[in-house]
């Protein structure tokens, strides 16, 4: 898939309204067909796993499977009355894929925090349903 197009099927995704599990599970299918996603997860400040805690993330990190791997961690709201959230993202692949899936979890990620932000409304806490 053409990178204008991914970025566009992300964009779509978030855009689309369903649940955040949802959103969250169908930009996964995604980016692992598309990228070799291994991990799409939210985590907050207050995360009972931590940010990088779950067994899924820690698997990914001391996996060997893949030559080429990438962790990518962007904040989905930086500033206001919200919690600090972070998506989380882990890619595998054979093969070097650049810059791509750094790019697409920072979208994603922009995506998503505006999202949340326009849900939550003045005073909510978006951080507190995530934990």
């Amino acid at each position: 898939m053409e990178e204008k197009v991914l970025f566009s099927e992300v964009r779509r995704i978030v855009d689309a309204g369903g649940t955040l599990e949802s959103t969250i599970r169908e930009l996964r299918a995604l980016l692992a067909e598309e990228l070799g996603a291994k991990v799409l997860a939210i985590r907050g400040p207050h995360s009972k796993k931590g940010l990088l805690g779950s067994p899924e993330i820690s698997g990914f990190l001391e996996s060997r499977d893949f030559a080429c791997r990438s962790l990518c961690s962007f904040n989905l709201e930086s500033s206001g009355e919200h919690a600090a959230l972070k998506l989380i993202a882990c890619f595998a692949s054979d093969t070097f894929q650049g810059s791509l899936p750094e790019r697409v979890t920072q979208f994603s990620a922009e995506r998503l925090g505006q999202r949340l932000v326009a849900l939550a409304g003045p005073g909510a806490s978006l951080g507190e349903r995530l934990n």
